[in-house]
Formats: C-alpha cells, structure tokens, sequence
C-alpha cells in the first residue's frame, strides 16, 4: 500500500528552510549512520542570489552538524546534510515504511510518499511524528503502487549493481555518487532509477502477498 503524508516538521532543516526562503527542496536519500547521525543527500532550486544565505542557513541550523555541496549549477545545489538529534528525521529513518518520494511543497509543507505493508506500521510512524510536535496530515492511502515502473535494461543494470555493491545494506557499502561515477550519470537519475526500482520490487511483493 501506499500513503501520501504532508507534514509541518519544526525540526526538520528542510521544512524552516523553506518556510523562510523561495526553495524546493527534493530528498534524495536518507540514511542513519551507526553513531546517530542522519545524512540527508539533497537536491535544493533556488534563485542563484540566494545561494549563499541558503548554505549558510542550513550550516547555522541547530541541528545541523555538517555540510557537503557535491555540485553546483547556476539555481541548482546538491548537497548532503548530516543532522543530529532531529526527531521527526529520526522516526523516518528506523520506521518500518519504505520512502518513495520526499519534497517541499508550495505551501512550505514537506510532503512524504511512503510504502508499507502493514497499516499499524504507518500509524506508528504518524504518532511518532506526532509526538515530536510535528504536524502531520494524512492526504491520502492507496491500495496499489503506481505503475509505470518499466526499466531498461541499463537501469536495471544500475539497480542490480546497487544491490550486489551493498547500497542497501545497513550502513551502506556504497553512495549514490560512487554508483553515478560508475555509470556516468548524475545522482538525480541514479536516485530516479533506484526509486523505480524499489517500487517496482514492493509492488511485486505486496501484489505477490495477495495471491497467497
């Protein structure tokens, strides 16, 4: 199943900064390292003016113990945040939920799109949220995963390497920038491909539970 989450997270670096400045903010990855650390792998447009207050914004948030930019084009950062002691971040990283998506939205609300196959795993994740103080809105759920999960042969390729290389082991063997240098492509389409990869091995299983 699925469930779309919009949410007001007073934690989260994410949702301030674009409560307080013209970003989308897309979430790439996530990932909890072993001595509690989130490291967050961003995407973040924005107007090139406001570059450097945005990094700066981010460095001087309570939360935040790192920065890394990895590219910059003109309106465009790609970053990885690491933050420490950010509950909202913590209780989506050790849910038992998989993330599919992550943005800012127009209305400078953070939006999750999660899979999950038991419902009591997706109410444990809200009132978790909710007991960090975060506001959170449960816009909808749905019964099958979207579709249009097709991959080339090439993507496929990527998504098995990931595998083999250990991107989703705990922690992990292997980034996502070091399987973009392997391909040669950039970390958005990397990113992208794993996603669809993913959903479609979820929507599989789920689809593969129900014939049982």
């Amino acid at each position: 199943m699925e469930a779309l989450l919009s949410m007001a997270m007073p934690c989260s670096w994410i949702y301030n900064l674009a409560k307080d400045y013209q970003v989308r903010v897309l979430l790439i990855d996530t990932v909890m390292t072993e001595d509690g650390i989130t490291r967050d792998l961003v995407e973040i447009n924005l107007r090139e003016e406001d570059a450097e207050p945005v990094i700066k914004a981010i460095e001087d948030f309570e939360h935040v113990v790192g920065m890394e930019i990895t590219e910059r084009h003109k309106g465009r950062l790609l970053a990885i945040v690491e933050v420490r002691d950010c509950p909202g971040c913590i209780s989506l990283a050790t849910a038992d939920v998989f993330l599919l998506s992550a943005h800012t939205t127009e209305d400078k609300r953070l939006e999750w799109k999660v899979a999950f196959s038991n419902r009591e795993d997706l109410d444990k994740l809200i009132w978790e949220l909710q007991e960090t103080g975060t506001d959170v809105e449960l816009v909808r759920v749905s019964n099958a995963i979207d579709d249009g999960l097709k991959l080339t042969d090439r993507q496929l390729k990527i998504v098995e390497v990931a595998f083999k290389r250990g991107y989703y082991d705990y922690p992990k063997r292997i980034s996502i920038r070091e399987l973009a240098r392997i391909f040669s492509v950039s970390t958005a389409t990397v990113s992208e491909i794993l996603r669809r990869g993913q959903r479609k091995i979820i929507k599989e299983h789920f689809e593969g539970k129900k014939k049982i």
